[in-house]
């Protein structure tokens, strides 16, 4: 090899050297140049996504971020606490409602709600105002009302349905969560990412999610959709009773109230005997509803015979008791 070959050997070495040091040196500096670099970006890092929080992700309309330490926003004016396992519910004046429950969910179970003293708070079930407790566990639609900033706003609804239940049709996902399975009788049930269909009769297991806390949930109900079935023993095909009518069929959990021509009434025995118009609503276990109307006519029971007979007895016994009178008077 002469010596020109041998400087052109070396005089290439050393330039792929230079090349490759300058490569990670030319990287680095668009790095640190660069708008988008991760270690040059202010502000706080979103831990799921690695982006900037912004205050539409992560913040109330006041643009206070609650996304730090154990907190988690999960929808407008909602947050989740890790520490305390409760969703809060802030309020214009700082203060903060809790409970153990979303805004939306559905729940089997007994939910916990704190309301700070002073705060003029209003719940409601069935559309009926309640005294405001902090464990709620009966079965019912629930809605909280606050005066908040000098207005009335609904803050919280839920729904609790005991094991059994016909109130629901389908469960519509709270904002915020997502569905991940569903089955019916073991089987998969009709669901789409934020809806589960429940019109049908069975055993459901909902398995769902929060998607900013990932905290997951179930929901595991028995769906009865039908009505409780009675007999009315002594009622005719067109409503009308012409004697006394019997409650027959009424299973273990019903309810049964009775109107009797407008009025409540309470029958001591599951059997009508007083004439008038009747209006019987039963409830099942599962709050299945079922509503029956019929006519009670006036009529004659076997009280009612004994008394003719007996006003018969008398006025025959007074007749003849004149008939002899009179006999007597005139033989004199």
């Amino acid at each position: 090899m002469t010596k020109s070959r041998i400087y052109k050997y070396i005089f290439g070495v050393l330039f792929t050297v230079l090349l490759l040091l300058a490569c990670p040196l030319c990287t680095l500096t668009a790095l640190a140049d660069g708008e988008d670099d991760y270690f040059t970006r202010e502000g706080r890092i979103d831990p799921f996504t690695g982006e900037l929080v912004t205050e539409d992700e992560n913040s109330d309309a006041s643009g206070s971020i609650y996304s730090d330490g154990d907190r988690r926003y999960v929808a407008d004016g909602e947050y989740y606490d890790f520490s305390s396992e409760y969703y809060i519910f802030p309020l214009s004046d700082g203060t903060e409602i809790s409970a153990t429950v979303a805004d939306g969910m559905i729940v089997n179970e007994t939910v916990i709600l704190n309301v700070p003293e002073g705060v003029a708070a209003t719940l409601y079930r069935n559309g009926s105002e309640l005294e405001l407790d902090s464990e709620l566990s009966k079965s019912g639609e629930y809605t909280l009302q606050v005066a908040d900033g000098g207005t009335d706003k609904r803050l919280l609804s839920f729904t609790i349905v005991d094991k059994t239940t016909g109130l629901i049709t389908g469960y519509t996902m709270p904002s915020g969560f997502r569905v991940r399975e569903a089955y019916k009788d073991g089987e998969d049930a009709e669901w789409y990412s934020t809806y589960v269909s429940m019109e049908e009769e069975g055993f459901y297991s909902v398995y769902y999610m929060c998607e900013r806390t990932e905290v997951p949930y179930e929901l595991a109900i028995n769906i009865d959709h039908t009505p409780p079935g009675i007999t009315l023993k002594g009622v005719d095909a067109k409503g009308k009773a012409r004697g006394p009518v019997t409650i027959e069929g009424l299973e273990e959990g019903d309810r049964i109230s009775v109107i009797k021509d407008g009025e409540v009434y309470n029958p001591s025995e599951p059997k009508l005997t007083q004439y008038g118009r009747y209006k019987l609503t039963v409830i099942d276990s599962a709050g299945n509803e079922g509503t029956y109307e019929f006519t009670i006519l006036i009529y004659i029971d076997t009280s009612g015979v004994f008394f003719f007979i007996i006003l018969g007895l008398v006025i025959v016994g007074v007749v003849t008791f004149l008939i002899l009178q009179r006999k007597h008077l005139r033989i004199r």
